[in-house]
């Protein structure tokens, strides 16, 4: 749309007594927050500008988020109240949705602003910026988007820019900085939090607004400082507003949800998302991104409890039988596992092979070799981690007519969470395997936008025959259900 339809629209809000049929007064969430730091300020233009901008972009604010807007975006003598802001609720509430209003609240409200969306990865910060520019732009603004390999940006016409940057103290060294947001602050390491302070130092009006999940004790360090600090009562260093579940509340009781989830009952609530989560996620995660509960970093990714409850050593090899392969780069080892049902919704795992402290190269005979005793019905192998290997067993399996899948990060992080669930249900059985036993205790998460995964980086034994094992449930389930694989080669 032209210029003078976004000017119009702008204006409607600005003149109307309410945003979005909401009252532009504080009203009361219908959902208790855990913590609500108290109104600062009498400075009431980047609150009201932060409401208007909602309405602009098509999303007026909710009630949670119009109560942390009231007490968090006020001013005082014309700069922020609160200079650090934490706003910490579970997903699938809204948090995305507050922070493109404040950054085009603030953009607006201050020309020539250089704000940074900071997230747990680039990719991530380049596709909330990106995600921005096209919601400002379906509203009318004219602002100019630049995607290259090198930066990704929106720049407003009163010159304001904001651009994405990744958790590293590099990717922010030398910028003045007047608002700085902090997705899922939770991840983020001290370095980064070392670099913002130097970045804001110049710009003495400048605001960081954090707004993220719960975190893990003793390795979310930056966010659980912060909200110390937030929920001290005798401190005013930090703005917070924070929804969740107390520790005495039973989280995986559906009833319980409106209790704690600002935004359930909301037409775009997805209610079965939250269910399926619960079903696949381990309780470590569920309680922490959906009940916005903080964990300990302690907490086994799967309990020994599952995997020696559903050890079975004895049982008969079933059809159809699916094959998966993994390498582990440091420490180095690669590995080879077997899935197939025995049963109505019941899946058998094996470790075919092993080999700890070799690289990948023997997997193309042992994988042929296998393959030709088990007769596989499809084989998987484990993406990016595989790829000097890869195209030749696919080639293989293209030869001899078996289809062939490469597993994307996406199926790693279903594979992880399938594992998980079918452990603590016993829908998986499997076999004992000296390599399972050393890994399984061990393992690490990596977080995603999609749930989580083995992380191999941070784990401090070769993981590959877990990984494998998980990605032969997976392909083996995937199977059962469609009679192919997602990914498949022609049949020679």
């Amino acid at each position: 749309p032209p210029l003078p339809t976004f000017r119009r629209q702008r204006q409607m809000c600005i003149r109307d007594s309410t945003v979005g049929g909401r009252s532009a007064t504080l009203r009361r969430c219908s959902v208790k927050p855990v913590a609500l730091s108290p109104a600062k300020g009498r400075g009431m233009k980047l609150r009201n500008a932060i409401r208007k901008w909602a309405v602009i972009l098509g999303t007026p604010l909710l009630e949670w988020q119009d109560v942390a807007v009231d007490r968090l975006a006020r001013l005082h003598k014309g700069v922020p109240a609160y200079p650090d802001v934490l706003i910490s609720v579970g997903r699938q509430q809204g948090k995305t949705i507050l922070a493109k209003a404040w950054v085009s609240a603030w953009a607006d409200e201050y020309p020539d602003s250089n704000i940074v969306y900071i997230a747990q990865t680039l990719h991530d910060a380049r596709d909330r910026v990106l995600e921005l520019g096209d919601a400002l732009l379906a509203a009318g603004v004219p602002v100019k988007l630049r995607l290259s390999v090198t930066r990704t940006s929106v720049t407003w016409p009163n010159g304001s820019q904001v651009w994405a940057a990744g958790p590293s103290e590099r990717a922010i060294h030398g910028a003045s900085l007047d608002l700085i947001i902090a997705d899922e602050t939770w991840s983020l390491p001290e370095r980064v939090m070392g670099a913002m302070i130097p970045a804001r130092g110049a710009r003495p009006g400048s605001q960081m607004l954090m707004i993220s999940t719960a975190g893990v004790r003793g390795d979310s360090v930056v966010m659980e400082r912060m909200r110390n600090l937030g929920h001290d009562p005798d401190s005013d260093a930090i703005g917070i507003a924070e929804w969740g579940a107390g520790d005495d509340v039973d989280v995986f009781n559906p009833d319980t949800w409106p209790s704690f989830m600002p935004s359930y009952g909301e037409p775009w609530f997805n209610l079965r998302g939250v269910e399926q989560a619960m079903e696949t996620l381990t309780n470590f995660d569920f309680r922490r991104y959906y009940a916005n509960q903080w964990v300990d970093a302690a907490e086994e990714v799967i309990p020994l409890d599952w995997w020696e409850a559903t050890r079975l050593d004895a049982i008969d090899r079933g059809s159809p039988l699916v094959l998966a392969f993994d390498a582990n780069e440091d420490p180095a080892g690669a590995a080879i596992a077997a899935a197939f049902p025995y049963g109505e919704d019941l899946y058998h795992l094996d470790l075919a092979r092993h080999t700890p402290g070799e690289q990948m190269l023997w997997l193309v005979d042992e994988v042929k070799s296998v393959a030709a005793r088990l007769r596989p019905v499809a084989i998987c192998g484990a993406g990016s981690s595989v790829r000097g290997v890869a195209a030749e067993i696919k080639q293989w399996c293209e030869q001899v007519g078996i289809p062939y899948k490469s597993a994307t990060n996406l199926d790693l992080v279903g594979a992880a969470g399938l594992l998980s669930d079918g452990l603590r249900t016993a829908r998986v059985t499997h076999g004992t395997a000296p390599a399972l036993d050393h890994a399984i205790p061990r393992l690490v998460r990596k977080p995603s936008e999609q749930g989580w995964k083995f992380d191999k980086r941070k784990s401090v034994v070769d993981i590959s025959p877990v990984t494998a094992l998980s990605l032969a449930y997976l392909t083996a389930r995937e199977y059962a259900d469609t009679q192919q694989v997602f990914i498949r080669t022609r049949s020679a």
